[in-house]
């Protein structure tokens, strides 16, 4: 896929993980879904809608949605017509700045959403997300008093 970020194709942009989970094939070949990976989440979700752009290959209109949460490493977006496990995704994240994201869907909930794994981010984006993650989670906490 051709990236319409090319700033995340630049040997500066950083991989946040190694390669991400991939759908497996039968002995037929034919690929299936796996069911989802254990719990291996280092950083905390917090529960915040942060606008988002998602780009497919082959299509220039993106769409238009929001996480409903957000960590370091990935989110969840919900939707009626989820993605199939193993999408990669360009993402425009809209957190206090526009972030820049390739990313991989790792869950797939029918009719319900996604989640999605942060593949590649660039360091200023990195630091940015940081910082916007601090500050939800203490307007988080402060709603919890």
């Amino acid at each position: 896929m051709l990236s319409r970020i090319p700033q995340l194709e630049d040997a500066h942009a950083h991989l946040l993980y190694s390669s991400p989970s991939k759908a497996g094939r039968s002995s037929t070949g034919h690929l299936h879904e796996m069911p989802p990976p254990p719990e291996r989440r280092s950083d905390p979700r917090v529960k915040v809608k942060a606008p988002v752009e998602i780009f497919l290959e082959g299509n220039d209109v993106p769409l238009r949605t929001a996480t409903s949460d957000l960590s370091l490493h990935g989110c969840y977006i919900e939707s009626f017509s989820p993605f199939p496990i193993g999408t990669v995704l360009e993402l425009k994240l809209e957190a206090n700045s526009t972030l820049l994201v390739m990313a991989t869907v790792v869950t797939k909930d029918p009719q319900f959403g996604n989640g999605i794994h942060f593949t590649k981010m660039l360091p200023e984006d990195i630091e940015d997300l940081k910082a916007f993650l601090a500050e939800a989670e203490k307007a988080e906490g402060e709603k919890s008093k």
